[in-house]
């Protein structure tokens, strides 16, 4: 081992015992969480998502729809044949 490496290595187990550590107090330090999430946590949840939902569906549907509203504003302001106004 060269002089070079050695902090690297001190540094390699210091970290690796930090996240052994740190797992160990995570999954055994910890005591039961005794608590009640009542229906009214997910119906609000479910009514977020669905906002959400609808508004990508909307926003979807009026960036496809918009080529074909242009269409049909292109094809109402064509003059007729006869080369008039459309009340003529």
């Amino acid at each position: 081992m060269t002089i070079l490496s050695a902090p690297r290595f001190r540094l390699r187990h210091v970290r690796l015992g930090a996240i052994v550590s740190t797992l160990f107090l995570v999954l055994f330090g910890c005591q039961e969480a005794l608590a009640y999430i009542g229906p009214g946590a997910g119906v609000s949840f479910l009514g977020s998502l669905w906002a959400i939902l609808v508004g990508i569906v909307l926003a979807l549907a009026a960036i496809l729809f918009w080529p074909i509203r242009w269409l049909l504003r292109r094809a109402r302001r064509r003059t007729p044949p006869g080369g008039g106004t459309p009340g003529d």
